[in-house]
């Protein structure tokens, strides 16, 4: 869903048993900002109702409530700071994959502080597509291409019904530098 509290242990357990520098991409449903919504209700009794809208989806607590309504903020940087300081531990990470947004992208995140560089890679699904629920013809799925002899990704859109490629990008496979 999203690297929460309860991933990183598990993924640094795989990560202890490969070089530093062997490129490591990850694959989620949340992009990186996550959403407020999928963390726990941080209000008693900790459940899942019409009031908080919280739907639970995530181990960790939600942190940024805001006023008084104790609903779910826009922000997650609490929860974000806490993710990019995990990903500064592993320099290696330097892709990520993610749907939810429900639009292609190609995006360079850079965190709540701007201090972390990881490319992302969003799909643009059927039916709930930002793009492609309107227009069948932008429907389309992503092609990569890795090089691992000269360290690079490419990630390349192709469109299902018009049968032609649509936009790409080629990355870096080396440890990020922040």
């Amino acid at each position: 869903m999203w690297p929460d509290s309860v991933s990183p242990p598990l993924i640094n357990a795989d990560l202890a048993k490969v070089p530093a520098t062997t490129p490591v991409i990850l694959f989620t449903h949340d992009q990186p900002t996550s959403e407020a919504k999928y963390f726990t209700n941080p209000n008693s009794p900790f459940d899942i109702n019409g009031t908080n809208k919280y739907e639970n989806l995530l181990f960790d607590t939600y942190a940024d409530v805001q006023g008084t309504g104790n609903i779910p903020g826009l922000s997650t940087d609490i929860e974000q700071r806490a993710f990019v300081a995990w990903l500064k531990t592993h320099r290696n990470i330097v892709a990520y994959f993610n749907g939810n947004d429900n639009q292609k992208e190609f995006y360079t995140y850079t965190g709540p502080d701007k201090d972390i560089s990881l490319n992302v890679f969003c799909v643009d699904p059927p039916i709930k597509g930002d793009i492609s629920a309107t227009d069948a013809s932008k429907l389309s799925f992503q092609v990569v291409s890795i090089d691992a002899s000269a360290s690079f990704m490419m990630v390349r859109e192709y469109r299902w019904n018009s049968k032609n490629w649509g936009n790409s990008v080629t990355v870096s496979l080396l440890p990020r530098t922040i």
